[in-house]
């Protein structure tokens, strides 16, 4: 595994398709959560699979903080949360984030 030393920032196109790709996630799974009991529990699987995608992605390219705890409680635990776009809200957050840190490393 990479540490913070080799920060990799996500380019534009990697940020569209991953914006797209949680978008459609997120309206699955908001489709899913009109159905009572199964929807809401096939809608948080599926919201949760995403989630650790994403963060999957994001420790490639060097976020080493990406898989601590207290990260993933809160995004497992708002991913309850029905017919908000969640994935795609923290991988936007995620992502804007860790560019930051890429960007004010390099200087």
């Amino acid at each position: 595994m990479m540490g913070d030393k080799e920060l990799k920032p996500f380019n534009e196109a990697e940020l569209v398709v991953g914006t797209l790709g949680c978008l459609l996630v997120d309206g699955a799974s908001a489709l899913l959560d009109l159905v009572p009991a199964f929807g809401l529990l096939a809608a948080a699987a599926i919201q949760s699979g995403a989630s650790f995608g994403t963060t999957f992605w994001l420790m490639t390219k060097g976020g080493s903080r990406a898989a601590r705890l207290e990260r993933q409680v809160l995004k497992q635990g708002v991913n309850i949360l029905p017919i908000l776009p969640t994935v795609t809200t923290a991988f936007i957050i995620e992502t804007v984030v860790h560019n930051r840190k890429v960007k004010h490393s390099a200087v």
